[in-house]
């Protein structure tokens, strides 16, 4: 969470000082960036403290060798009196952080990360990853990244029904990737099953086991909380699919379901926030959980 108000941050302001027809000086950066937040929802704000550091790591090595310059303009105060302040840009105005090159050493972790990944079987993304692998570091490199982790079982999916959850962990992971909705067979620990046209958005672990997130179609503002290991059955579904994390309230409304299932937020795996950012939780009524019981 905190981790994505950083990279938040760092890209309004690199969308601010690459803009040409504004002058910004630290009071509007700040504005910019406290009104997103705001808008969003996120139910916080930063002080100029925190901005300094946010320019100075954009100019630093360590983060993106941004050459930002300052210069003086002049505009009237409040009591419409002239005066003079600093604003910020980029002397380079085709400069931007998002086509900074990755260094040599940020690749190599990369590709140590995507090894171990792989290494986690049934999992869509593995799927032509060893070779995506195997490309990078010859082309980089020229040798392969030794392999030093191996994992006998997927860590991620177990149980009495490892297999059936497997399955279904890929098929959902495919339609939110996708975007269509599934006909799914669902028995919640202490109910009847149900079956449900369900539009799926977000995957999520907690307590060593998988959830999925989203909304049916019956009822297309709720967010509904699924356990895979209780799903029986998966179909495909001709309705057409609900885009539920297309407006900042919706959003919300997902972070409020993650926090429900586990107040540490960083332990989610997988995120699909159709372009937005995260934010803080809404109100506990807007969220309709169909998990009866625990175990």
């Amino acid at each position: 969470m905190l981790q994505n108000k950083v990279t938040l941050r760092h890209r309004i302001l690199d969308q601010c000082l690459r803009d040409r027809m504004h002058d910004y000086t630290i009071n509007d950066l700040l504005d910019k960036i406290n009104s997103y937040f705001f808008q969003m929802e996120m139910h916080s704000s930063i002080g100029e403290r925190q901005l300094y550091d946010d320019i100075n790591f954009l100019r630093s090595p360590d983060g993106y060798n941004a050459d930002i310059e300052t210069y003086r303009i002049v505009r009237p105060d409040s009591k419409g009196r002239n005066r003079s302040y600093t604003a910020y840009r980029y002397t380079d105005p085709k400069f931007s952080i998002s086509h900074v090159s990755i260094r040599e050493d940020e690749l190599k972790s990369i590709l140590n990360a995507l090894e171990t990944i792989n290494q986690c079987t049934n999992i869509p993304i593995s799927t032509g990853l060893q070779k995506a692998v195997e490309k990078l570091s010859l082309s980089f490199f020229h040798n392969e990244i030794r392999k030093s982790i191996q994992f006998a079982i997927n860590p991620f999916l177990g149980g009495p029904r490892a297999q059936e959850v497997s399955k279904y962990f890929s098929t959902l992971f495919k339609a939110i990737q996708s975007r269509y909705p599934l006909i799914v067979n669902y028995r919640p620990f202490d109910g009847q099953n149900q079956i449900l046209a369900f539009h799926p958005f977000f995957l999520r672990q907690s307590r060593m086991m998988w959830f999925v997130l989203g909304v049916t179609t019956q009822q297309p503002d709720k967010v509904v909380t699924l356990a895979i290991d209780r799903i029986y059955d998966l179909d495909t579904c001709q309705d057409p699919y609900i885009n539920f994390l297309s407006t900042p309230m919706n959003i919300s409304k997902t972070l409020w379901a993650c926090s429900t299932l586990a107040p540490n937020l960083s332990t989610c795996i997988f995120r699909y926030l159709d372009g937005g950012p995260n934010i803080s939780r809404s109100a506990p009524s807007m969220v309709h959980n169909v998990r009866a019981g625990s175990r």
